[in-house]
């Protein structure tokens, strides 16, 4: 039989029977059942499934694709062609670990081809499993840096760089990547789309938030309750300024007076491509003997992938210092887990006595130094969608412990001995949260009276666009 009479054999049994693999019950577009008769016709022809491939790729049949792109890799023993060919459909059903084989046996076939480093580079930027995201864009950057090496000119690694930029933090070296390509070729969508996601906005957002106090085995207190506002503003992506406020009332029962305190909290900074700092400067002011001043914080952070920071605060009280150092890690672990890790040391000293009336009397004693204390914390972070929670613990003493991300200063007249905590928040959509928490503390007087606990629970709404108050 010649070839073109079997082929019209074929074409007339796959327009009749033959459907893509998952659509059996859709019929073939004509040019496609053509491509499948002429497959089935030559099982052997390399060309013939080459095509059958690509003919089910344009069409969206990407099962029948990959199929047909098996057939090739067999064929031919697995070319260049055929394993960039077949990463393409892997790609469309998410089956990206498969898609990341091929592109990376493509660049081992051919190391100097770039469209085979941007090739692998886009399968890696497709998370893998339960993989963390982070890793695999810090691997795609460092493919797409490779096609650039071989090609500077390759718009296509070139503009893939940018878009992994921008999703590993560097929003202003995107900008700038995007901005250049367009200059040298207006005409690029990619460039243009990559232009406008990263164009320098000023973003902003607040938060409200009410906490009950719940005492058990306090002397005095019985509960309270503690509000804390923020509103603040992020420049670029990159500078941010936050200003809260909060008010903590407890109910000291028939002992005494409620205990009132105030804080004001301003809070600036930036972050950039995964390297960042902020300032705190707090103001306190309560009704207690003890009238707190002013702590000043601070905290630096940087990494890739892999995040440590370093925190310091000193805070000034009319009954002394309370000096604080500490350091943390983060790290990803699954694409919905992280973990924290954090330890610190605090000191607190003593308040200056005043010199006697007398000159000839002694000088007063050097002010009581105690510590260090030292306090660890761990938490797991998840994220699950629009839910986002952490849960942690802490042990060992603090001494007027600054809580960064809140921001509060805990706890003037008590030191906390170890707790437990999880928040919550769940997205409403881009711009609005709800969100939850629950913490129980040990406390120990520095008055010498028996340890007691507090509970804490927490509501709290949350306006905000992206890159706003959550750090």
């Amino acid at each position: 039989m010649s070839r073109r009479p079997a082929i019209a054999i074929a074409l007339a049994l796959a327009a009749l029977f033959v459907a893509a693999p998952g659509l059996a019950d859709e019929p073939l577009p004509a040019d496609l059942a053509e491509l499948v008769a002429a497959a089935e016709t030559y099982p052997q022809d390399h060309g013939a499934a080459v095509a059958l491939a690509w003919g089910a790729y344009r069409a969206g049949r990407f099962e029948m694709s990959i199929e047909a792109w098996d057939k090739a890799v067999a064929l031919s023993g697995g070319n260049l062609d055929d394993h960039l060919g077949r990463s393409l459909a892997l790609l469309e059903l998410d089956r990206a670990a498969d898609a990341r084989a091929d592109a990376r046996r493509a660049t081992e076939l051919a190391p100097d081809l770039p469209a085979a480093w941007s090739r692998l580079a886009w399968t890696q930027r497709h998370a893998v499993g339960v993989e963390a995201p982070v890793w695999g864009r810090l691997a795609a950057a460092r493919s797409y840096r490779t096609a650039l090496a071989l090609e500077p000119g390759d718009a296509l690694a070139a503009c893939g760089l940018a878009w992994t930029r921008y999703t590993l933090g560097d929003t202003l070296g995107a900008q700038a990547r995007f901005v250049r390509q367009l200059q040298d070729d207006p005409s690029s969508d990619c460039a243009r789309e990559g232009a406008v996601a990263t164009a320098p906005l000023a973003r902003f957002g607040g938060a409200v938030s009410a906490s009950g106090l719940l005492y058990d085995g306090h002397i005095a207190n019985t509960g309270g309750l503690s509000v804390l506002v923020q509103g603040g503003a992020t420049f670029a992506d990159v500078a941010f300024l936050e200003l809260s406020g909060r008010f903590l009332g407890i109910d000291r029962g028939e002992v005494d007076d409620d205990y009132i305190q105030q804080e004001l909290h301003l809070r600036v900074g930036a972050a950039h491509a995964g390297f960042g700092g902020q300032l705190l400067v707090s103001m306190l002011g309560n009704n207690a003997e003890t009238t707190p001043v002013g702590v000043i914080s601070g905290r630096v952070w940087g990494g890739a992938g892999v995040t440590g920071r370093l925190e310091a605060s000193l805070g000034s009280y009319s009954d002394g210092t309370a000096t604080m150092i500490g350091g943390g890690v983060r790290i990803p672990v699954l694409a919905f887990l992280q973990v924290d890790a954090r330890v610190r040391a605090s000191w607190w000293r003593g308040p200056e006595l005043p010199p006697p009336p007398d000159p000839l009397a002694p000088a007063p004693p050097e002010p009581e130094t105690e510590g260090p204390f030292v306090n660890v914390q761990g938490s797991a972070l998840i994220d699950a969608g629009r839910l986002h929670l952490e849960v942690g613990g802490r042990g060992g003493t603090e001494v007027r412990p600054v809580r960064f991300d809140e921001p509060t200063v805990w706890n003037t007249t008590a030191r906390p001995l170890a707790g437990a905590f999880v928040d919550a928040a769940v997205d409403l959509d881009d711009h609005f949260a709800l969100t939850f928490g629950y913490e129980a503390l040990a406390m120990r007087p520095v008055d010498g009276s028996d340890d007691y606990f507090i509970h804490v629970l927490s509501f709290g709404f949350t306006v905000e666009g992206k890159g706003g108050l959550r750090r």
